[in-house]
Protein backbone atom coordinates (compact mmCIF):
# COMPACT_ATOMS: atom_id res chain seq x y z
CA UNK A 1 0.00 0.00 0.00
CA UNK A 2 1.30 3.56 -0.65
CA UNK A 3 -0.18 6.99 0.00
CA UNK A 4 -1.34 7.36 -3.62
CA UNK A 5 -3.35 4.28 -3.52
CA UNK A 6 -6.61 5.14 -5.39
CA UNK A 7 -9.97 4.53 -3.12
CA UNK A 8 -10.45 0.41 -3.17
CA UNK A 9 -13.80 -1.29 -1.40
CA UNK A 10 -13.49 -5.28 -1.16
CA UNK A 11 -14.33 -7.91 0.74
CA UNK A 12 -11.63 -10.72 1.68
CA UNK A 13 -12.20 -13.53 3.88
CA UNK A 14 -15.76 -12.42 5.36
CA UNK A 15 -14.18 -8.56 6.10
CA UNK A 16 -15.32 -5.47 4.05
CA UNK A 17 -11.81 -3.68 3.15
CA UNK A 18 -12.01 0.33 2.99
CA UNK A 19 -8.66 1.84 1.97
CA UNK A 20 -7.68 5.22 0.32
CA UNK A 21 -3.49 6.51 0.06
CA UNK A 22 -3.72 9.81 2.25
CA UNK A 23 -1.91 11.45 -0.43
CA UNK A 24 -5.01 10.59 -2.91
CA UNK A 25 -8.00 11.68 0.45
CA UNK A 26 -6.03 14.86 0.86
CA UNK A 27 -6.55 15.58 -2.93
CA UNK A 28 -9.79 14.70 -2.93
CA UNK A 29 -10.30 16.70 0.65
CA UNK A 30 -8.89 19.44 -0.38
CA UNK A 31 -11.07 20.05 -3.25
CA UNK A 32 -14.17 19.08 -0.98
CA UNK A 33 -13.68 21.65 1.56
CA UNK A 34 -12.76 24.03 -1.06
CA UNK A 35 -16.07 23.98 -2.52
CA UNK A 36 -18.06 23.88 0.74
CA UNK A 37 -15.85 26.59 3.08
CA UNK A 38 -13.92 28.70 0.09
CA UNK A 39 -10.11 28.73 -0.60
CA UNK A 40 -8.38 26.16 1.99
CA UNK A 41 -6.38 23.08 2.43
CA UNK A 42 -4.99 20.51 4.37
CA UNK A 43 -1.44 22.31 5.40
CA UNK A 44 -0.46 19.62 8.15
CA UNK A 45 -1.53 16.51 7.13
CA UNK A 46 -0.14 13.84 9.35
CA UNK A 47 -1.73 16.31 12.19
CA UNK A 48 -4.62 16.63 10.39
CA UNK A 49 -5.31 12.95 9.81
CA UNK A 50 -4.89 12.08 13.54
CA UNK A 51 -7.82 14.19 14.07
CA UNK A 52 -9.51 13.10 11.18
CA UNK A 53 -9.78 9.42 12.39
CA UNK A 54 -10.92 10.28 15.93
CA UNK A 55 -13.99 11.93 14.29
CA UNK A 56 -14.49 8.92 11.99
CA UNK A 57 -14.32 6.63 15.43
CA UNK A 58 -16.31 9.65 17.60
CA UNK A 59 -19.98 8.29 18.56
CA UNK A 60 -22.98 9.56 19.54
CA UNK A 61 -25.21 9.17 22.39
CA UNK A 62 -26.65 6.40 20.47
CA UNK A 63 -23.17 5.16 19.77
CA UNK A 64 -23.62 5.14 16.03
CA UNK A 65 -20.53 6.88 14.00
CA UNK A 66 -20.17 9.01 10.60
CA UNK A 67 -19.10 5.27 9.48
CA UNK A 68 -22.31 3.76 10.36
CA UNK A 69 -24.41 6.50 8.99
CA UNK A 70 -22.60 5.81 6.04
CA UNK A 71 -22.71 2.20 5.62
CA UNK A 72 -27.00 2.46 6.33
CA UNK A 73 -27.07 5.40 3.80
CA UNK A 74 -25.45 2.48 0.94
CA UNK A 75 -27.48 -0.45 2.42
CA UNK A 76 -30.77 1.97 2.04
CA UNK A 77 -29.71 2.83 -1.59
CA UNK A 78 -29.08 -0.79 -2.17
CA UNK A 79 -32.40 -1.46 -1.07
CA UNK A 80 -34.10 1.39 -2.90
CA UNK A 81 -32.57 -0.08 -6.11
CA UNK A 82 -33.41 -3.46 -6.24
CA UNK A 83 -30.29 -4.83 -5.09
CA UNK A 84 -30.22 -8.73 -4.91
CA UNK A 85 -30.00 -10.75 -1.90
CA UNK A 86 -32.48 -8.23 0.09
CA UNK A 87 -35.72 -8.68 1.31
CA UNK A 88 -38.38 -7.10 3.32
CA UNK A 89 -40.03 -9.04 6.33
CA UNK A 90 -42.93 -10.71 4.11
CA UNK A 91 -40.16 -11.67 1.59
CA UNK A 92 -40.43 -9.56 -0.90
Amino acid sequence: MSRDQQLNIQIVDGVLSISIGLDILQHSLDYGLADTFGPCRIDDPETFFLEFVDYLKSEEEDGTTAIHKMLDKVAATAFENGAEGLSNEDGH
